[in-house]
């Protein structure tokens, strides 16, 4: 039996013994005294409760097994050391993932930076890739030499729309530095110079993170932002210290955000050659010795002053609030909320995702997840890994989204709706 048509029938099943559960309630209840029927209430809600719960539980373990099935590799511990490349290509055994006639028009290029963990680097891109997008990958500079040849060799694995930043070019990224920056902007650069893919957008991202939306859903949330681009933008106090000290020859307020963005493709280009966009650079790299954190500032700083010229630059900002879902930044689901931490586990003011955040992050509208860590709760980044994979194959299997995917929230976006 299909795992598709199973969990239909399981879920039929659940529904009709429901029914049966509330139906010999009200006959009970029509004949028993106030308290008493008090007590069957609660004792018939917690045995649905309970009934409910073994379902969800089975439904999850059915879906594990039947990816497992399918790929028993898929977390068995063998790709840190794997060389067989159906393996580390493909999250279903004998073929990549299939794709639609729309996502085969609006191929995406995938900026990704790995410094320590081959195996969720990966997972990750196995996830990802498609064979109409493209996809750069740096690696740290100072990341050991097997590291670098994993890389090298995942890359040939996937062929040429895989492609690998040259070691004599890579930078020593280091945190909170302009090296930051300076490694996505080498793929950038990578992406403009080749002709064989006519990308859409650019995002990025790190081995850390695993993506909410399948490739299918990213192409109509970036359709549905209206030719803008998905940047975090801050002003104020948040971003005094981060100001470059060295003048600028034109007026321009700096904005605080993410090195996480969506950037359309003109806007890339528009980032990597205009004048005022290299001379904001040019101040940012004059203070590379400092940790101002420019990844921050440089692509906020060009999404919010459209007076500068940036394609598809947002015309106000409005910062983050979690009570207006018009203003939220899509691109990344991050929980900074160091207070109310689910798994407990900060690093550098970010919660690190784990068990808890599992039912948080499966309703969640963003693109992708930040941040798993590899040794902490890895049960947790399986469990998605394959909420994911079965997303993908439901979209297969029916040639269409999944009905829960709500692009309308991409297109509501401020800056979906007031962007030059």
């Amino acid at each position: 039996m299909r795992a598709d048509t199973y969990q239909e029938s399981r879920k039929n099943a659940i529904f009709d013994f429901h029914i049966s559960m509330q139906t010999k309630l009200v006959m009970t209840l029509s004949e028993v005294s106030t308290r008493r029927r008090i007590r069957i209430i609660l004792c018939g809600l917690l045995i649905v409760s309970t009934i409910l719960w073994i379902f969800l539980w089975g439904a999850y373990k059915t879906n594990l097994r039947f990816v497992q099935v399918i790929h028993p590799e898929l977390q068995s511990g063998q790709i840190e050391n794997a060389t067989d490349c159906a393996q580390l290509t493909q999250a279903v055994a004998g073929e990549y993932f299939r794709t639609s006639e729309e996502e085969r028009s609006f191929p995406i290029a995938f900026a990704l930076s790995t410094y320590s963990s081959f195996e969720r680097l990966a997972r990750v891109l196995r996830l990802i890739f498609r064979e109409h997008n493209i996809y750069c990958i740096h690696v740290d500079k100072k990341a050991d030499i097997s590291l670098k040849e994993k890389v090298k060799h995942l890359a040939q694995c996937y062929g040429p729309s895989v492609f690998v930043i040259p070691d004599e070019i890579s930078v020593d990224v280091a945190r909170s530095y302009f090296t930051v920056l300076q490694s996505v902007l080498l793929c950038a650069q990578q992406f403009l110079d080749q002709k064989t893919v006519e990308w859409k957008y650019m995002l990025n991202l790190n081995e850390k993170e695993l993506p909410l939306r399948t490739n299918w859903e990213m192409v109509r949330a970036l359709k549905r932002v209206n030719g803008s681009n998905i940047v975090e933008g801050v002003n104020g106090p948040p971003v005094w210290d981060r100001i470059p000290s060295g003048k600028l020859s034109f007026q321009v307020e700096w904005i605080k955000g993410s090195v996480l963005v969506a950037l359309r493709r003109d806007f890339v280009k528009f980032m990597l050659t205009d004048p005022k966009s290299l001379e904001i650079l040019s101040v940012m790299e004059a203070e590379k010795h400092l940790g101002k954190v420019p990844e921050e500032t440089f692509f906020s700083t060009l999404a919010y002053n459209p007076q500068l010229g940036a394609p598809g630059a947002c015309l106000l900002i409005r910062p983050p609030n979690a009570s207006d879902p018009r203003s939220w930044f899509l691109t990344r689901y991050v929980d900074w909320d160091i207070y109310h931490c689910p798994s407990n586990y900060i690093i550098h003011g970010i919660c690190i995702l784990g068990w808890n955040d599992l039912p948080i992050l499966v309703k969640q509208p963003h693109l992708m997840a930040n941040k798993f860590y590899p040794d902490f709760q890895p049960e947790a980044y399986d469990f998605m890994e394959n909420w994911y994979i079965y997303k993908v194959l439901l979209e297969q299997t029916h040639q269409h989204l999944d009905p829960s995917f709500d692009e309308t929230i991409y297109a509501k976006l401020y800056c979906s709706e007031n962007h030059i």
